[in-house]
């Protein structure tokens, strides 16, 4: 520190329009020394050479300086019905909210929804991405808009494991499981990792679903997202491929709950049925009855089933 200037000539310092000089050039060495009074020192060097040193500089590398040690624990809290953010925990430096989340329908297709995030606390942050999951389904990111299929790759050895091909690189998400249905039931945690030619490098995040039912008396248990120090750097596109991929797969999930319960519906007479995929007309024949063409408009999609009985009998005289 002895090559430091003391605190009272660094209010003397100027610039005439040329070259930097020595203090800069000094500050920084201070700065690379002693990161821990990084913020102090880049707004003392803003102030003192403003055409020199750009406002955009010194955040970039503030943001460096200020890169967490250890792994930040993130969770997504609700606001509205159609919006959430992304907090860190009250022990931060900073607890500001570090992304806005929101879905809009689409004015055209209003069953489909689009997912915009943004930097900040509001919808007048600074835009990430979004995506939109209509035909065909689309992500945009750093204004950069590119068709999810070809963003993710989700054709894996394993159904789990899921290749994201970033703008910073490539991410791998992977939860452990063999199947969907051991996600959904038992591990519910996906592991982010820097990819290098398919093979998973260092970790650099952990998202994690509530595994335990919500209680009597307990607040909700949150959905959280681990970001380790790596994965600082790759914090957008962690981001919305994890959106992507629970959007997708919540998606999956309903509509094979929604064939679960429709299969379960029972069917007017005790019938086989067979889908004319040519003419939406199917062949019903009676069990012990005669042949005939009935029109089904509301079960074209699923095999009929079931006893018949008292209400089938009915059908039968109609």
């Amino acid at each position: 520190m002895s090559d430091i200037p003391p605190p009272g000539s660094v209010a003397t310092f100027s610039h005439s329009g040329r070259r930097l000089t020595g203090p800069i050039v000094t500050l920084r060495r201070a700065i690379v020394q002693y990161p821990t009074h990084h913020r102090f020192l880049y707004r003392l060097l803003f102030q003192i050479f403003p055409s020199r040193l750009s406002k955009s500089e010194c955040l970039l590398e503030t943001h460096q300086a200020s890169r967490p040690l250890e792994p930040v624990l993130y969770s997504f809290s609700t606001v509205s019905p159609t919006s959430m953010l992304l907090l860190p925990p009250l022990s931060a430096p900073d607890t500001r909210p570090r992304y806005h989340i929101s879905v809009s329908t689409n004015c055209f297709t209003p069953s489909s929804y689009i997912t915009t995030v943004r930097k900040g606390g509001s919808e007048g942050g600074e835009l990430v991405g979004e995506f939109d999951k209509l035909k065909p389904p689309t992500v945009y990111v750093r204004g950069q808009e590119a068709l999810i299929q070809n963003t993710l790759d989700d054709s894996r050895r394993r159904v789990a494991c899921i290749l994201w091909k970033g703008q910073d690189g490539n991410l791998f998400w992977d939860d452990g499981s063999t199947t969907k249905k051991d996600f959904q039931a038992h591990q519910r945690i996906r592991k982010c990792y820097h990819t290098e030619h398919c093979r998973p490098l260092e970790i650099l995040a952990e998202f994690s679903v509530p595994k335990e039912l919500r209680r009597l008396g307990e607040p909700a248990q949150s959905t959280q997202l681990k970001i380790y120090p790596e994965g600082q750097e790759h914090f957008d596109d962690i981001l919305i491929s994890i959106l992507v991929l629970e959007r997708k797969r919540t998606t999956l999930a309903v509509k094979e709950e929604v064939m679960v319960a429709t299969s379960l519906i029972r069917r007017p007479m005790r019938t086989v049925y067979t889908p004319s995929p040519s003419r939406g007309i199917g062949a019903s024949t009676d069990v012990g009855g005669p042949s005939r063409q009935r029109r089904w408009q509301s079960y074209t999609d699923v095999p009929l089933s079931g006893e018949g009985g008292e209400y089938n009998s009915q059908l039968h005289l109609l």
